[in-house]
């Protein structure tokens, strides 16, 4: 049969014209030479986007470039292999049974090849199978399956007919050694003329509804899994990695960053020897008395007499708070343990003080380096900078200009509906439009909690079409940001392409696309890697969250936030926790549900305790943004049972705090 096929080699060096492309030729030779017809070959770098971006002009025109794409290179364990990445969330159907034959094959040649990461499948009716780059291990991969590739291609191009020609040619070669049944036929579990359901062409790359196929022909069923919350915040935490350190100079804008490294004092604290109180500088032996005042320190001010002051006995000092005292102090008396003898009637000045109580050696004196010695550590690794100016504070003190923290992640908001209209849009609105209230919702929500992150400004909602949203998401995911978060999109509607723009059109590798909880439940969590300039790759996180605007928020507090704490730095990214007493009764939900509420503290007068009473905030319908109204809190509620189904006022119940109490 005849079979296009289109190779594809992927080198940084070879796309920039510093080496020959070997593999690619030999690969086009052997394909040549069974009669299949080249349609394509090209070169790209070792960049997830460049090969992304040919495997789908050749996968997704209409009709199909190639019955079978092969690559070659980028498969090892190199820094800059990355073509397994950058192929697997691109399939739809996974197909290992090849690669386990190409492994099979080679590791009988050379041990060498357990270093491989071959990946083959489906990309609707295209086979992708990746090759190595060296010349010997891609022709040996190739003639390991090179049989079973008419097989294949004629299977994944579909049809009622598909596979018969192969089979009956297999049945009439059964001496050829092709598996047989016990009565010679060949055994195979392809069923030709049935149609298989769309949901069963799934795997685990690739979930998503089909963008090209007809309205009719969409899921009625989600295809992916209830995800349990807690097993769904997991997984976000899991590839919330804390962002590469920088220094940052010591001012009022590291407030809620977090120290990747501890830091010391780089200047003693006091540096020198400095007067707790206000009163005279008086040597201990010389006990109670009257005596004259031999010079005045004032904080911060030069000795009245001498540049470096000494304190003789039978003499005291004149000192103020946070002042230098003389040399030779041994301790300081408060001014309220002292009387005046005598004072200049010209200049005012005291002359004479007497001492009414006995010294004790030290007193109301702060040694240099008592608060902090050069080298101690001040602040410890993973401190969090607050806002009540402490820490701020100690760095300062101690001659600290800039220090080294985790950066606040950069995050992109963008919002999808043909309903949406910019939020700032003026009254009175026409039907059947609303104003976009998750994005300044969403961007007011980050600067609150995380005060130092950037937002990338995507304003204007994208509409409901392919085209539309993957130029929004395109732009937004190129864009610096570490974080995308989106809203709408993400339901079950014939418009609601955003799991299936992610995954098809932008390589996004989907983890969750529905969670156990009320409300978001259609809350999706992805991953896309970008490869940075210098090469290296950039991780982004995807947040696709429900498009009524409750929902949104909730979704941002449980899933977003602590991503970006943890990305932050933060050892304890997940939302603060009490226990909170009802004010009212609730009635549980078939499904658990994060309720809405105001939690205030009152004390038990009683007991000595401060008590926290949750408040509900109305309907908790998940449209109604007035259930936010006042909210600080979100109760974590159990779903109801035969047993419970109503939780009654006085209980306890754990409430995740999203806001000040």
């Amino acid at each position: 049969m005849s079979v296009r096929v289109a190779v594809l080699t992927v080198s940084d060096r070879v796309s920039r014209g510093e080496s020959v492309d070997k593999s690619g030729p030999a690969l086009v030779d052997i394909c040549q030479s069974k009669g299949w017809t080249i349609t394509h070959t090209a070169t790209v770098a070792d960049s997830v986007h460049a090969i992304q971006s040919v495997l789908r002009a050749w996968c997704d025109a209409e009709p199909s470039q190639a019955d079978l794409i092969l690559t070659t290179g980028g498969t090892g364990f190199g820094v800059r292999d990355l073509t397994p990445e950058a192929v697997s969330p691109m399939l739809h159907r996974m197909a290992p049974g090849i690669t386990t034959a190409m492994l099979a094959s080679s590791l009988t040649i050379t041990p060498m090849a357990a270093l491989s990461r071959p990946v083959a499948g489906v990309r609707f009716n295209t086979i992708i199978i990746t090759l190595p780059g060296s010349t010997k291990g891609a022709v040996e991969n190739l003639t390991a399956v090179l049989s079973v590739i008419p097989h294949a291609v004629e299977l994944a191009r579909g049809g009622n007919k598909a596979g018969e020609e192969t089979h009956e040619a297999m049945a009439r070669a059964a001496s050829s050694g092709h598996s047989k049944s016990a009565k010679g036929g060949h055994v195979c579990h392809h069923k030709s003329d049935v149609s298989l359901d769309p949901a069963a062409e799934i795997s685990a790359f690739g979930l998503s509804g089909n963008l090209k196929a007809p309205v009719h022909s969409r899921n009625r069923k989600s295809p992916y899994p209830l995800v349990d919350f807690d097993q769904a915040l997991d997984l976000v935490l899991n590839h919330a990695e804390p962002l590469r350190p920088r220094v940052v100079s010591v001012s009022e804008k590291l407030v809620s960053h977090v120290l990747a490294e501890a830091v010391t004092a780089r200047d003693p604290v006091p540096g020198y020897r400095a007067s707790v109180v206000d009163g005279y500088a008086v040597i201990v032996s010389d006990g109670p008395g009257v005596y004259p005042v031999a010079n005045v320190q004032n904080a911060g001010g030069a000795a009245a007499n001498q540049a470096h002051p000494e304190l003789k006995s039978k003499t005291i000092g004149r000192v103020t708070t946070g002042a230098m005292i003389p040399v030779g102090t041994e301790a300081v008396i408060m001014v309220e343990d002292t009387e005046l003898a005598s004072s200049d009637s010209a200049s005012g000045e005291e002359l004479l003080v007497k001492i009414l109580v006995q010294a004790k050696m030290g007193e109301n004196i702060r040694e240099v380096g008592c608060d902090a010695a050069v080298g101690e550590v001040v602040l410890e690794k993973g401190c969090v900078i607050g806002a009540a100016g402490g820490e701020v504070g100690i760095l300062a003190s101690v001659g600290v200009t800039d220090v080294l923290v985790n950066p606040h992640p950069t995050v992109a908001i963008v919002s999808s509906g043909n309903e949406l209209v910019h939020f700032s849009t003026p009254s009175p609105l026409q039907p059947p439009f609303v104003r976009d209230t998750n994005y300044p919702s969403l961007s007011t929500a980050i600067q609150d909690s995380m005060p130092g992150c950037k937002i990338v400004n995507f304003e204007s909602p994208a509409q409901d079409t392919e085209e539309s949203l993957y130029e929004l998401l395109n732009r937004a995911l190129g864009s610096d940001a570490d974080v995308l978060i989106s809203t709408g999109g993400v339901s079950m509607g014939e418009a609601d392409m955003m799991k299936s723009v992610l995954e098809q059109r932008l390589g996004a590798k989907i983890w969750f696309g529905r969670v156990l909880m009320k409300p978001g439940k259609p809350s999706t969590f992805a991953t896309v890697e970008k490869t940075r300039l210098d090469g290296t790759i950039h991780k982004k996180l995807v947040f696709a969250l429900p498009g009524n605007p409750v929902s949104a928020l909730v979704g941002f507090y449980l899933f977003a936030l602590p991503a970006l704490r943890k990305l932050a730095g933060f050892e304890r990214p997940s939302l603060p926790k009490v226990f909170a007493k009802l004010a009212h009764d609730i009635h549980l939900d078939s499904r658990p549900e994060f309720y809405r509420v105001r939690v205030v503290t009152t004390s038990d007068h009683n007991t000595k305790q401060t008590l926290f009473v949750a408040h509900g905030t109305g309907s908790q319908m998940s449209s109604r943004m007035l259930s936010m109204r006042g909210a600080n809190a979100l109760l974590k509620l159990p779903p109801a049972n035969e047993a419970k189904g109503v939780l009654l006022e006085g209980e306890m119940v754990e409430a995740w705090l999203i806001g000040e109490l």
